[in-house]
């Protein structure tokens, strides 16, 4: 396969193999994964090796909300926008996006547009420590790879790895770092009111749904600990534009200081945004926050063709939601069917799952399963992140293919675990969590 060779010359190249660790092929299938594309459209994607593949995974990891290439995204980026994307002038992209945000949203914010999720919640979070009583920030869920964030790795590792993602190395972040950052799980109010009894922290940043949304006895928390003067941030890079009241934060009634948004903002275009309460303007204007490419317009055309598409947003949300729902519904009633073990989580629109069984680890089954969809088309993982390109037809032919191939798993499940077992020898390196690059 070429996009082996094409993994192994990263390997030597490039640190880390790629630039993000969740489309590593070794975190699916290693040897079977496709990992390289030439094109895609609606949830197809064509491989290196000239090979289609329907996307029922990551679907670019949250990031392509109305499908590959939507037609009516393409219709509002004119041409001009990539012929001249950065020049001394600054783009009228930039006020557009920013008016058009706070239509959708209904609010009056104040806005700093960035590149990618992480450095947009890194400058968020010195814009909330600007505002904050004191600089110490409680960690609640996943928010990148800065300094300010892995620093919680070294005050709270345990609660750093078993809530968010193994094996995150903190080398080169300075120790002096951990007292202004702390881990917890959010989702244990228990724990979350002992965190801010002890740490006392003047900021808390939350997902306020990954896995599940938070509970409401844990957002009257939040609400109680920011009417005490604390700032809160609701990390809404993966969860934005997933919920019918657009945020996930306002699901539970929650009102944050700043929020930050990404991924499906721009549909494949990289755009991030932190919005800030107006009341926090004239401070955060006094943050020093200044980048050449942040000005460059695709993103930012992106992003408020993003909102045009959306305009008509019940009627587009209820769509995704069917899909998504769609989807669900269908590796519930394979597995069901076959009598699979599984846990899945509650959410639609952000589809996570595990497989259980006594005699292989969840991980390996995900990659034994991932390779069979694979043979088959289909790039397939235990995290599905709907679109408007997920179609009832493309759904129906998703759970018909991965009927037969979870057929054929059971039965090797039970009666063929050598099989089982060869099979993962030649899939090769699998991994959860942040590890050294292998070549396969």
């Amino acid at each position: 396969m070429e996009g082996i060779s094409y993994w192994n010359r990263a390997c030597q190249t490039i640190i880390g193999g790629c630039g993000l660790l969740s489309k590593r092929p070794s975190r699916y299938c290693s040897k079977v994964w496709p990992s390289y594309y030439v094109k895609a459209k609606g949830c197809k994607i064509k491989s290196v090796d000239n090979r289609w593949y329907r996307d029922f995974s990551e679907f670019s990891i949250g990031c392509n909300l109305l499908g590959y290439q939507n037609r009516m995204h393409n219709s509002f980026m004119p041409s001009s926008v990539f012929r001249a994307p950065l020049t001394t002038l600054l783009s009228p992209y930039e006020v557009e996006l920013a008016e058009l945000l706070n239509q959708f949203f209904e609010g009056d914010f104040v806005w700093k547009f960035l590149r990618g999720g992480g450095e947009a919640l890194s400058l968020c979070i010195r814009y909330a420590r600007s505002v904050a009583s004191n600089p110490r920030v409680l960690v609640c869920g996943y928010h990148g790879w800065h300094d300010w964030y892995l620093s919680a790795n070294i005050s709270s590792p345990d609660k750093f790895e078993s809530i968010f993602l193994p094996g995150l190395n903190t080398q080169g972040v300075p120790d002096a770092y951990s007292q202004y950052s702390q881990a917890v799980n959010a989702q244990n109010l228990a724990d979350l009111k002992n965190a801010c009894q002890v740490y006392d922290p003047g900021i808390i940043i939350f997902e306020s749904a990954r896995y599940e949304i938070l509970g409401h006895d844990v957002a009257e928390y939040l609400n109680e600990f920011q009417r005490k003067g604390g700032i809160l941030i609701s990390d809404e890079v993966t969860s934005g534009f997933r919920f019918s009241t657009k945020l996930a934060c306002r699901q539970i009634k929650l009102i944050p200081d700043f929020f930050v948004i990404g991924k499906s903002l721009g549909n494949g275009y990289a755009i991030s945004a932190v919005a800030a309460q107006q009341k926090y303007r004239t401070t955060c204007e006094e943050c020093f926050a200044s980048s050449t490419h942040w000005t460059e317009q695709i993103g930012l055309a992106a992003g408020c063709a993003t909102l045009k598409v959306l305009s008509n947003w019940n009627q587009m949300f209820k769509k995704i939601q069917q899909n998504g729902s769609a989807i669900r519904s269908s590796i519930i009633n394979v597995l069901d069917k076959n009598k699979i073990e599984y846990k899945i989580n509650s959410l639609t629109t952000m589809i996570s799952f595990q497989f259980t069984h006594q005699s292989f680890s969840s991980l390996e089954l995900k990659s034994l399963i991932c390779s069979r969809m694979a043979h088959e088309g289909y790039l397939f993982s235990t995290t599905v992140y709907p679109s408007l390109a997920h179609t009832p037809f493309e759904t129906k032919s998703f759970e018909r293919v991965f009927g037969t191939v979870i057929n054929k798993f059971s039965y090797d499940l039970t009666y063929n675990k050598h099989l089982l077992n060869k099979e993962l020898l030649n899939i090769g390196t699998i991994e959860n969590g942040f590890s050294r690059t292998q070549s396969l």
